[in-house]
Protein backbone atom coordinates (compact mmCIF):
# COMPACT_ATOMS: atom_id res chain seq x y z
CA UNK A 1 0.00 0.00 0.00
CA UNK A 2 2.78 2.71 0.48
CA UNK A 3 4.15 1.80 -2.81
CA UNK A 4 0.19 3.13 -4.17
CA UNK A 5 0.26 6.13 -1.27
CA UNK A 6 3.81 7.50 -2.61
CA UNK A 7 2.50 7.25 -6.01
CA UNK A 8 -0.28 9.45 -5.51
CA UNK A 9 1.86 11.64 -3.31
CA UNK A 10 4.68 11.86 -6.35
CA UNK A 11 1.55 12.40 -8.75
CA UNK A 12 -0.35 15.34 -6.23
CA UNK A 13 3.28 17.53 -6.24
CA UNK A 14 4.29 17.06 -9.41
CA UNK A 15 1.20 18.66 -10.36
CA UNK A 16 1.17 21.47 -8.55
CA UNK A 17 5.19 22.19 -9.24
CA UNK A 18 3.50 21.88 -13.48
CA UNK A 19 1.02 24.55 -12.26
CA UNK A 20 3.01 26.89 -10.62
CA UNK A 21 6.09 26.32 -13.67
CA UNK A 22 3.12 26.44 -16.27
CA UNK A 23 1.71 29.68 -14.85
CA UNK A 24 5.50 31.55 -14.50
CA UNK A 25 6.59 30.46 -17.81
CA UNK A 26 3.11 32.21 -19.07
CA UNK A 27 4.21 35.44 -17.35
CA UNK A 28 7.19 35.19 -18.26
CA UNK A 29 6.58 34.52 -21.90
CA UNK A 30 3.50 37.92 -21.73
CA UNK A 31 6.62 39.86 -20.34
CA UNK A 32 9.01 39.52 -23.12
CA UNK A 33 6.47 39.71 -25.68
CA UNK A 34 5.55 43.31 -24.62
CA UNK A 35 9.19 44.08 -24.37
CA UNK A 36 10.02 43.32 -27.41
CA UNK A 37 7.26 45.11 -28.95
CA UNK A 38 8.25 48.28 -27.60
CA UNK A 39 11.39 47.77 -28.84
CA UNK A 40 11.17 48.89 -31.92
CA UNK A 41 9.31 52.22 -30.41
CA UNK A 42 12.49 53.03 -28.03
CA UNK A 43 14.75 52.22 -30.89
CA UNK A 44 12.99 54.94 -33.48
CA UNK A 45 13.33 57.54 -31.47
CA UNK A 46 17.00 57.27 -30.43
CA UNK A 47 17.56 56.79 -34.31
CA UNK A 48 15.56 59.92 -35.18
CA UNK A 49 17.16 61.88 -32.67
CA UNK A 50 20.79 60.99 -34.06
CA UNK A 51 20.34 60.94 -37.01
CA UNK A 52 18.44 63.55 -38.03
CA UNK A 53 18.79 67.63 -37.79
CA UNK A 54 15.68 69.90 -37.93
CA UNK A 55 15.93 73.34 -39.41
CA UNK A 56 13.46 76.16 -39.65
CA UNK A 57 13.70 78.67 -42.70
CA UNK A 58 12.09 82.02 -42.25
CA UNK A 59 10.33 82.53 -45.68
CA UNK A 60 10.70 79.24 -47.11
CA UNK A 61 8.87 78.71 -50.40
CA UNK A 62 7.51 76.17 -52.28
CA UNK A 63 10.36 76.57 -55.05
CA UNK A 64 13.03 76.47 -52.24
CA UNK A 65 11.95 73.17 -50.81
CA UNK A 66 11.81 71.82 -54.62
CA UNK A 67 15.27 72.98 -55.65
CA UNK A 68 16.45 71.60 -52.09
CA UNK A 69 14.94 67.49 -52.48
CA UNK A 70 16.44 67.95 -56.54
CA UNK A 71 20.22 68.64 -54.80
CA UNK A 72 19.72 66.14 -52.00
CA UNK A 73 18.93 63.52 -54.41
CA UNK A 74 22.74 64.11 -55.28
CA UNK A 75 23.92 63.93 -52.26
CA UNK A 76 24.53 59.96 -50.90
CA UNK A 77 23.44 59.78 -47.68
CA UNK A 78 21.74 62.79 -46.53
CA UNK A 79 17.83 62.48 -47.21
CA UNK A 80 14.85 65.49 -46.80
CA UNK A 81 12.79 63.17 -44.85
CA UNK A 82 9.87 66.03 -43.97
CA UNK A 83 9.56 69.80 -45.37
CA UNK A 84 6.84 71.82 -44.39
CA UNK A 85 6.18 75.15 -46.14
CA UNK A 86 3.92 77.11 -43.94
CA UNK A 87 6.55 76.81 -40.95
CA UNK A 88 9.73 76.79 -42.62
CA UNK A 89 10.94 73.51 -41.44
CA UNK A 90 12.82 70.95 -42.65
CA UNK A 91 14.16 67.15 -41.27
CA UNK A 92 17.36 66.19 -42.90
CA UNK A 93 18.12 62.86 -42.15
CA UNK A 94 21.16 60.44 -42.65
CA UNK A 95 22.18 57.23 -43.25
CA UNK A 96 23.04 55.06 -40.28
CA UNK A 97 26.69 55.12 -38.86
CA UNK A 98 26.76 59.20 -40.15
CA UNK A 99 27.11 61.30 -37.20
CA UNK A 100 25.17 64.52 -36.48
CA UNK A 101 27.86 66.80 -37.30
CA UNK A 102 28.54 65.80 -40.61
CA UNK A 103 25.18 65.49 -41.69
CA UNK A 104 25.04 69.28 -40.27
CA UNK A 105 28.52 69.77 -42.45
CA UNK A 106 26.05 68.20 -45.27
CA UNK A 107 22.64 69.94 -45.07
CA UNK A 108 23.95 73.61 -44.33
CA UNK A 109 25.66 74.49 -46.98
CA UNK A 110 22.75 73.06 -49.40
CA UNK A 111 20.24 75.48 -47.48
CA UNK A 112 23.05 78.33 -47.42
CA UNK A 113 22.12 78.26 -51.18
CA UNK A 114 18.58 79.54 -50.67
CA UNK A 115 18.16 81.68 -47.99
CA UNK A 116 20.98 83.51 -46.34
CA UNK A 117 21.70 82.53 -42.65
CA UNK A 118 20.05 85.04 -40.71
CA UNK A 119 17.41 83.65 -41.53
CA UNK A 120 17.99 79.61 -40.84
CA UNK A 121 17.69 78.74 -37.30
CA UNK A 122 18.46 74.96 -36.26
CA UNK A 123 16.10 73.73 -34.12
CA UNK A 124 16.12 71.02 -31.10
CA UNK A 125 12.96 69.34 -32.45
CA UNK A 126 12.37 65.55 -33.49
CA UNK A 127 10.48 64.74 -36.68
CA UNK A 128 7.02 64.57 -34.49
CA UNK A 129 7.61 68.23 -32.58
CA UNK A 130 8.07 69.27 -36.73
CA UNK A 131 5.41 67.76 -37.91
CA UNK A 132 3.01 68.75 -35.03
CA UNK A 133 4.60 72.63 -35.62
CA UNK A 134 3.87 71.87 -38.90
CA UNK A 135 0.12 71.03 -38.26
CA UNK A 136 -0.16 74.51 -36.34
CA UNK A 137 0.98 76.40 -38.94
CA UNK A 138 -1.35 75.28 -41.21
CA UNK A 139 -4.31 75.69 -38.96
CA UNK A 140 -3.15 79.23 -38.14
Amino acid sequence: MTGRRGFRIRKALNSRIMKRTSCFALVALLAAAVLLAELPVFGQSALDSDRTIVVQVEGLTAQDRDALQQEVKSHPGLELSFACVPAGILVFSSAPGVPKAVLRERAMPLISTRASSNRITELDYNLARAEETCAEARNR
